[in-house]
Parts: structure tokens; sequence; C-alpha cells
């Protein structure tokens, strides 16, 4: 399974939205990764708490997706990196430093990040409209897709969280 997607720009509750609309709302994006046994979520957001991009690699072609993403520009303004500190995370962080060497890398605690993963793509995509909600939650029960990006998602999250206080 491997998957790439924008985001709509959009900050969960209790984030700003500040910024420019469609800009970066700060200097620098962060690039987060959720390294898993099989595959490996990723979420690009802004120093505001905006996703502008969701995705999941296969564990096996990771490096050549990242060096695809860097390819396009999308990491030219790259201020951090930031890795849960779970499963696979030596081997993705050994990567990183030889693919982004310029790059700052962050280790996070991932307790907790799936089910905060659920949490932020109910609320991003049902927003605060109950009917979209309800709909979300019975779609849960026939296809319970994976959430590794909106997990990487959390995990910027509670980076840039950590960074403010």
């Amino acid at each position: 399974m491997t998957y790439s997607r924008r985001a709509s720009p959009s900050a969960p509750a209790g984030q700003s939205a500040g910024g420019r609309p469609g800009g970066t709302g700060g200097a620098g994006l962060i690039l987060a990764l959720d390294p898993g046994q099989r595959k490996l979520g990723w979420a690009l957001v802004d120093t505001e708490g905006r996703a502008l991009r969701l995705g999941i690699w296969p564990e096996s072609s990771w490096e050549e997706r990242l060096t695809q993403l860097q390819g396009s520009g999308a990491l030219d303004q790259l201020a951090a990196v930031v890795l849960g500190d779970g499963t696979w995370r030596m081997n993705i962080e050994a990567g990183l430093r030889r693919l982004l060497p310029q790059a700052s890398i962050a280790v996070v605690n991932e307790v907790g990040s799936t089910v905060d993963g659920w949490k932020l793509k109910r609320e991003h995509v049902a927003g605060g409209n109950p009917f979209k909600a309800l709909w979300f939650m019975f779609g849960q029960l026939f296809y319970a897709g994976p959430i590794d990006d909106y997990a990487a998602w959390v995990l910027a999250l509670r980076y840039l969280k950590s960074r403010a206080q």
C-alpha cells in the first residue's frame, strides 16, 4: 500500500491556523515519520500544525519515496524531521541521517499516537458536523483503513507543543 495526498490545510482543534492561507505559517516545515515494521506514515506539517501532505509508504521503499518527495521540492523549507521513538526507529534514523544530512532530527514519544491519530482523523474528516462524524464512525466499522499518516501528524503536533513550552 502506498499513497500520498495533499491535506486540506486545516489545523486540528486547539491548534492555531494562523499564517497566510496555503503558506507555511512560519519559517520552515516539519516532516514527521511514524515508522513501523511494514509501513511508514508521514506528514509534512507547517509550524502552525497544519498538515500540507500526508501519506503512507511501504517500509521496503521509504528511502526511494523520500528521495522523490525531496526531488519534488516539497522539502526545500525543511526545518526539522520528527521521528517516533517506537518500532524500527533506529533503521529509519540511520537512513534519514544519510539522505537528509542537513536536517535536525527530533525523536518524539509515540505512546498513544495511534489512538490520537484516530481522533485526529475523525476530527479532520468530520469537523464539527455530527452527521459526518456518524458517517465516519459507521465507515470505520466496515473498513478501518490504516492511519499511520495521521499518527505521524500527531507526532508533529507533539513536537510543536514541546517546542512551545
